[in-house]
């Protein structure tokens, strides 16, 4: 029997992963992203949000797990999933991370989406690891085997830009573009651009290379995700980048409320090439 026949009937999970920026909705089944869709997280109008939920319950998904940095756009879509009333809601939360052991007081302060790349990270155990999530913002986070140990939040690429304009007189709004690898501007816009491309590099570097003064983390691997993962593998020689981590992280969330392994590979989902696990199972 194939491992496709053996997990025949196994139950699919809907992600809801809310970012400053950007709202993922995704279904996720042994362990692979197999549907996504992705609108701004500020469009969240009922019929909008309708639309996401029947897709998602269209493509199998008959849990639903809500990870979330934006507290009002975590209650719209909780009272849309609700309202729906078809499937368990999850929300997000420490005491459900039965794969890890935090070393770190108070582990309900974290964000759901940095809690989902350390429980995607931990449930697999293995040598340490930093993950990078470069989005809106950029958080840094180690994992030794299953344990968390603490990490670090800094800024996203844009807010290098979005600074400079707001705290300036004459400086203009530019918006994040293309990397730019030249090593000078020759316009204002252009050497706002070098500025912001080096500055983050250079920040991103300057951190993972302080993380790793810590005795443990000295030869820990660097795996990012997020919208700006490829900027961090630039800083950084060696970067794993795995888009996936925290949509996974967020299933595998559902398992402390099911006890369950819930996940595996459904009849017709996508094949083993979509999927991108952090370390081999």
């Amino acid at each position: 029997m194939s491992a496709t026949d053996r997990s025949v009937g196994t139950q699919a999970v809907g992600v809801l992963n809310i970012g400053n920026t950007r709202t993922t909705a995704a279904v996720v089944t042994g362990g692979c992203v197999v549907r996504r869709w992705c609108c701004p997280t500020a469009r969240r109008e009922a019929t909008a949000v309708a639309s996401v939920l029947r897709r998602l319950w269209a493509a199998g998904a008959r849990t639903l797990v809500i990870g979330s940095v934006v507290p009002a756009a975590a209650r719209d879509w909780m009272r849309a999933a609700r309202r729906d009333g078809r499937w368990p809601i999850v929300a997000a939360a420490p005491r459900l991370a039965a794969d890890v052991k935090f070393d770190y007081p108070h582990p309900q302060t974290l964000g759901a989406d940095r809690l989902a790349n350390i429980v995607a990270v931990a449930h697999r155990g293995g040598p340490a690891v930093i993950v990078v999530d470069a989005g809106t913002a950029t958080t840094f986070d180690a994992v030794i085997g299953d344990r968390y140990i603490g990490g670090v939040i800094a800024p996203g690429p844009a807010m290098f830009l979005e600074y400079l304009a707001d705290r300036t007189a004459q400086l203009p709004r530019v918006r994040a573009a293309r990397p730019v690898r030249a090593p000078l501007g020759f316009d204002t816009v252009s050497a706002m651009r070098v500025g912001a491309e080096a500055g983050f590099e250079g920040m991103v570097a300057g951190i993972v290379r302080r993380m790793r003064e810590v005795a443990q983390l000295r030869r820990a691997r660097v795996v990012a995700t997020g919208g700006a993962a490829a900027r961090v593998s630039r800083a950084v020689p060696g970067v794993k980048l795995d888009p996936d981590l925290t949509l996974r992280g967020l299933a595998r969330l559902a398992e402390g409320v099911s006890g369950d392994r819930i996940g595996g590979r459904a009849a017709g989902s996508a094949s083993p090439r979509s999927c991108n696990p952090l370390l081999p199972a």
